[in-house]
């Protein structure tokens, strides 16, 4: 049986944006990460581990380093509520198919950015710049220390944009604005090098255009998001 056009033409977008990506991460790899942590850590702040102390509220002694990582709990949660919510809401029709999509793909997006951290094994800034860890990676070396790349909360919430973009176009550009401010602050608070929130989000982005071209078993409907490189 003959592919159809339109997967055809995602595919080509596919992997011409995959070899894009690639290698824009191995010039970020090689050219940016460990600079562009330096450079922070030297403006922002005196001190070599700015990024563990830097104040979360203006003159408190609450730190980003003590901010616990909920993402596990926002990810349960939130899948939970959304699973229900497509047994409850029957209309409008877009509702139930944004939290029927949510609930299959934004847990699976977890599960991926595990394995993803797990196989490649790379510790992220802080470890990198205060405990003189190896930057390179550490090849399946599961570890709470080698686990920067790809970010997670980048790959999840460019699921939840990609979603967000189908359903409710109207929210979409307010979503792709707090996603980049997203990347903007894992980055500026070194919590993950450059490379490390490029991958994400382009995991993140493909995860999404396929699991909903595989759900609905359907051509995509006409406002799903597409790469403009072409």
């Amino acid at each position: 049986m003959e592919m159809p056009n339109h997967f055809k033409s995602l595919l080509l977008k596919f992997f011409i944006s995959f070899l894009l990506v690639l290698a824009a991460l191995h010039f970020a790899f090689h050219n940016l990460d460990k600079p562009l942590a330096l450079m922070l850590t030297h403006h922002l702040s005196s001190a070599s581990d700015w990024s563990r102390t830097i104040p979360l509220i203006p003159h408190s002694n609450l730190t980003t380093i003590e901010i616990p990582d909920f993402l596990f709990l926002f990810v349960f949660l939130t899948s939970v509520a959304a699973w229900l919510g497509t047994f409850f809401i029957k209309t409008p029709k877009k509702l139930q198919l944004f939290l029927y999509h949510y609930a299959c793909l934004v847990p699976l997006a977890y599960f991926i950015k595990t394995i993803l951290k797990n196989l490649f094994a790379r510790p992220g800034p802080r470890w990198w710049l205060t405990h003189n860890f190896s930057y390179s990676f550490h090849w399946c070396t599961a570890s709470d220390i080698y686990n920067a790349f790809p970010s997670g909360h980048m790959l999840i919430f460019t699921v939840i944009g990609v979603l967000i973009q189908q359903y409710f176009s109207k929210l979409a550009l307010s979503a792709w604005v707090a996603i980049a401010m997203l990347a903007i602050a894992l980055i500026c608070t070194n919590y993950h090098f450059l490379s490390d929130v490029l991958c994400g989000g382009f995991c993140g982005y493909w995860l999404a255009v396929f699991g909903v071209l595989l759900l609905n078993k359907v051509s995509f409907p006409s406002r799903l998001p597409t790469l403009r490189v072409f």
